[in-house]
């Protein structure tokens, strides 16, 4: 993910507006950075970079601005994010050993359906668990487009004489402020702007809960 689209992603999850996440809230945007960790790896980096602040004379209190956040995923640059062989093993073990897994039971144990969607693999009715965790990774690792790892909405961004751009969205905030935030950032008027989900057009009054808890064909 691009700076900017990070610096978005930080916005949307600053719901309160105070300049900062909590452990919880960094979580997230380390997802939105494309980490891939267990919570309880991603929970240990953040604590790990939150001591070494203390002992530079930093609050104690786990609060994250921006610029603390970048500074993390600079340090953790070298760091193993999550392997191809580590994803291929934990979709073996789901589908019990088996080479594939049908989608049904991945959509029972995770929130996949997004992935599948966006890996253009949702009339599969069996997935070959080594061709997933590849596509998964590529994906992940790529610049162009944020992570939609985590429970979230993908919401495609249009604008004229410019390529698409998707952006995971999993606020409880009215969707004016993901308009407002991103037009803002790339410095766009909102008016020469189109969000989308699938073939719907967002309106500023959507929510998260809504487009979430939407029929099949408006989510």
């Amino acid at each position: 993910s691009s700076a900017s689209e990070l610096q978005v992603a930080f916005e949307l999850l600053d719901e309160q507006k105070r300049g900062a996440l909590d452990h919880q809230q960094a979580k997230r945007w380390l997802r939105c950075a494309g980490w891939c960790l267990p919570d309880q790896e991603l929970s240990a980096m953040l604590q790990e970079h939150a001591k070494q602040r203390s002992k530079r004379g930093a609050a104690t209190e786990e609060k994250w601005v921006f610029k603390q956040l970048l500074d993390l995923l600079e340090k953790n640059r070298s760091r193993e994010n999550t392997t191809l062989k580590r994803l291929q093993t934990a979709l073996r073990i789901l589908a019990k050993n088996r080479s594939k897994i049908a989608k049904d039971k991945l959509l029972e144990i995770s929130d996949a359906e997004l992935v599948l969607q966006e890996l253009k693999l949702e009339s599969k009715t069996r997935l070959d668990c080594d061709n997933l965790a590849e596509k998964i990774l590529a994906r992940v690792y790529d610049p162009s487009c944020p992570s939609w790892a985590g429970p979230s909405v993908l919401i495609c961004v249009q604008r004229e004489q410019a390529p698409d751009v998707h952006i995971k969205y999993a606020s409880h905030a009215h969707l004016d402020l993901l308009f407002d935030t991103y037009c803002r950032r790339i410095q766009v008027d909102s008016s020469r702007v189109s969000f989308k989900l699938r073939n719907r057009m967002l309106q500023e009054d959507d929510t998260y809960e809504s487009l979430r808890m939407g029929s099949q064909d408006t989510i």
